[in-house]
């Protein structure tokens, strides 16, 4: 996986890894979280997207309280 990952960097290509693994984090800069919508209302955004700096280990979801 790692050196997946570091040949992809080296050649300079954009990636998006679809998981849940927490190993995925230290290969990306950035995670997007999508949540089921139940809202009617088009305009309230259902996603986040938050750098992995700023995503523990042990966080499950940044949406949650």
């Amino acid at each position: 996986q790692a050196h997946l990952y570091s040949q992809i960097e080296a050649a300079g290509i954009t990636y998006i890894s679809i998981g849940h693994r927490k190993t995925l984090h230290k290969f990306h800069n950035k995670a997007l979280y999508i949540l089921k919508s139940e809202s009617t209302d088009s305009g309230l955004r259902n996603w986040e997207l938050k750098p992995t700096s700023q995503i523990s280990v042990e966080e499950s979801s940044p949406f949650s309280s």
